[in-house]
């Protein structure tokens, strides 16, 4: 019978058995899943992390309930979370896409995006997020 994984501090070593490219989180049993998002359920100063990316990096905050389903959903993230890797460039773009689609909102916008749409486009974003009941400081 194999080790249940029940904290994220095993994960460091579980991911060291992997093949490159392969995910923990799509090697974990429903064992393994059930406990660590009984953890997640659980953070409190752990979400740290991740709030300070959402609010220092995008100006948002968002209900510590909305981030913990986002992160439990997302296991890799809460990983990262745990880990504060979260600050990482790639680890933020997908903790924002998934904050973002869990409100049904469209992607962050880019520079990209507002030079070709406008700035009426970002203003419209915005508007989205306090629909939304998103703290958004833009």
């Amino acid at each position: 019978m194999a080790v249940v994984i029940s904290d994220f501090s095993q994960i460091e070593d579980f991911q060291s058995t992997l093949e490159c490219g392969q995910s923990f989180e799509d090697e974990l049993c429903l064992e393994d899943i059930l406990a660590l998002t009984e953890k997640v359920k659980a953070w409190d100063e752990e979400l740290k992390p991740a709030e300070d990316v959402l609010e220092g990096y995008f100006g948002i905050k968002i209900p510590r309930e909305k981030l913990i389903g986002v992160l439990i959903k997302n296991l890799n993230l809460a990983y990262e979370t745990y880990s504060d890797g979260i600050s990482d460039t790639c680890c933020r773009d997908m903790l924002i896409t998934a904050v973002l689609n869990e409100y049904n909102l469209p992607n962050w916008p880019t520079y990209g995006d507002v030079a070709r749409h406008g700035k009426q486009y970002e203003e419209n974003f915005y508007a989205q997020l306090k629909d939304a009941g998103i703290y958004a400081a833009g």
